[in-house]
């Protein structure tokens, strides 16, 4: 810069990017912002990994259920609660269960252990089966 400056000449300040040999401070510096970063990073990896699973999980029950209305479709139907009366017939020794909802059948079959082993109740609230039971 000694030297002087011409009728036509121009000068200007700009800013490069020029190796500077690092000093201690500067040193103590960077390292510290390199720790930062790193913690930093670990901390994104770590939210994104939740994030990919909650989406992975949400994505799987959408799948699912993808799946269950295309078994619907296929098939015709589907399954939903219906309420229902269960008849224990202690004569014939069977069970019949009638949808209420359109009065269908959908189960006759024979009583099980555990069923027989049921009180039968009569119209005048008298258990007659144990009491014939005990005077025989």
């Amino acid at each position: 810069m000694g030297k002087k400056k011409k009728k036509h000449d121009s000068i200007s300040a700009e800013q490069r990017d020029l190796k500077v040999v690092m000093e201690p401070p500067d040193h103590k510096k960077v390292s510290k912002d390199l720790a930062n970063a790193v913690e930093s990073l670990e901390l994104i990896n770590s939210a994104k990994k939740t994030a990919v699973a909650e989406y992975g999980a949400k994505a799987k029950a959408v799948a699912q259920d993808i799946q269950e209305l295309s078994r619907c479709i296929r098939s015709g139907y589907f399954l939903r609660q219906v309420v229902c009366e269960k008849r224990i017939n202690f004569g014939l020794l069977t069970v019949t269960v009638t949808r209420q909802d359109t009065g269908e059948t959908i189960e006759e079959r024979p009583m099980n252990t555990e069923e027989k082993q049921m009180t039968m109740e009569f119209e005048d609230g008298d258990d007659k089966g144990k009491e014939s039971e005990a005077n025989g």
